[in-house]
């Protein structure tokens, strides 16, 4: 996390990001040498050259001086049409850059994210775990990928200084954070390019700025009802809005109501012939459980070459922190908990009376397995033996994964 003052980056750098040769000195940005990166001419068309050049232009805007995370800008794509709701980061003076959330699932991501819903620390984990976004942030070298700094250098380009380096990053639910590639480099550039020129609107026109700021509407309470976005779109068809000229073309700023789509899959399905044979066979004892479906901070690599992420089913018993079992899942698939759980009893031997559970949508999932065992369903927002056993399960993963 890169600390700062909610200004901009706040230690001066001297001369860095030189494209190779070059004796030019730093930009100045915010009044100080405090970064930036040059673009060499030969390189200018390419996608990365491009992508770095509006992360330059970005950055020397620093749009977080007037801009904060939220509410989001609305952008859409005047190349492929896609829709994308950008958070400017960078007034907590923690983190400097952009992120720019991708469509339905995207913008489901900013509102419970960004917007600060009521969500318990486990919904927390799982919406960072299922964020759909482009994104970058100023950084140091240790923070880029090695290739990725091999094609820095082979397109000409030189970082230097602990708030130099761009750090691009892509978030796909299933998969770990990785390095942009394809057709989402040119689309982050686009992207970029867009929200440099609705901050600058939202900085030079203050009726602008103040409707923006009182008329964006979301579901502060689910996260998954319409909201109210103001937007830049291509000119081209648009039949209301404000104009604005971006270094795209001609665009409006209107504003447009969008649908959240969470990204979140469960498979509530279970072996209902296993759960009515337990529910004759084995006793049902007077205990408690604890369980839950959790992201886990590890990752399965694919043949791809690319990382699944992995979540994992609990079960713990309560008091004695006793853990039942685990399921890991990994990959965009979805995680099936009420398979899970019944595993678990399987392995149990017993029929618990009572399962706390503290997502809201894992609680809807078991809840026709519970229903089919005679167990007691009880939401709860912490989960304190559960988490215990799953600090001590992810720390054994790990040192396994080693």
């Amino acid at each position: 996390m890169i600390k700062g003052d909610g200004t901009g980056p706040d230690e001066p750098v001297s001369d860095f990001g030189k494209p190779a040769g070059s004796d030019r000195k730093a930009k100045e940005v915010n009044g100080s040498n405090s970064g930036g990166f040059y673009v060499t001419a030969k390189n200018r068309h390419d996608d990365w050259a491009s992508l770095l050049e509006a992360a330059e232009t970005y950055r020397s805007l620093a749009p977080w001086q007037w801009l904060p995370d939220w509410p989001p800008l609305g952008l859409i794509d005047p190349v492929t049409g896609e829709t994308g709701f950008a958070s400017v980061l960078g007034a907590a003076g923690e983190e400097f850059g952009l992120w720019v959330f991708h469509g339905s699932t995207g913008l489901w991501g900013i509102v419970h994210f960004v917007a600060s819903l009521p969500l318990t620390p486990w919904e927390g984990m799982v919406v960072k775990h299922h964020l759909n976004a482009l994104g970058f942030s100023l950084g140091s070298r240790d923070e880029v990928a090695e290739p990725q700094q091999r094609l820095f250098r082979k397109l000409g380009y030189s970082f230097r200084g602990r708030l130099g380096w761009p750090v691009f990053s892509r978030l796909e639910p299933g998969f770990t954070p990785e390095p942009p590639s394809g057709g989402d480099v040119a689309l982050l550039s686009r992207w970029i390019t867009l929200a440099s020129a609705f901050a600058e609107r939202l900085r030079d026109d203050d009726l602008l700025r103040h409707e923006w700021e009182t008329r964006t509407e979301y579901d502060d309470d689910e996260g998954s009802g319409p909201c109210r976005i103001l937007s830049l779109m291509p000119a081209n068809g648009a039949a209301d809005g404000r104009a604005i000229t971006t270094a795209l073309g001609d665009g409006v700023l209107a504003w447009r109501t969008y649908k959240p789509e969470s990204p979140v899959q469960l498979d509530a399905s279970f072996d209902f012939a296993k759960a009515a044979q337990f529910r004759r066979e084995l006793p049902q004892r007077d205990r408690s459980w604890e369980f839950e479906l959790c992201p886990a901070p590890i990752a399965v690599r694919t043949p791809e070459g690319r990382s699944w992420s992995v979540q994992v089913a609990l079960g713990v018993e309560d008091p004695s922190g006793f853990v039942i079992g685990y399921d890991l899942f990994a990959g965009p698939g979805p995680a099936s908990p009420a398979a899970s759980l019944l595993k678990f009893i399987e392995t149990a031997g017993y029929i618990p009376a009572e399962v706390g559970v503290s997502r809201f949508d894992v609680g809807c999932c078991v809840h026709p397995l519970a229903q089919a065992l005679g167990i007691q369903l009880v939401p709860y927002e912490e989960l304190p033996y559960l988490d215990e056993a799953y600090a001590s399960l992810v720390s054994f993963l790990q040192r396994r994964g080693r």
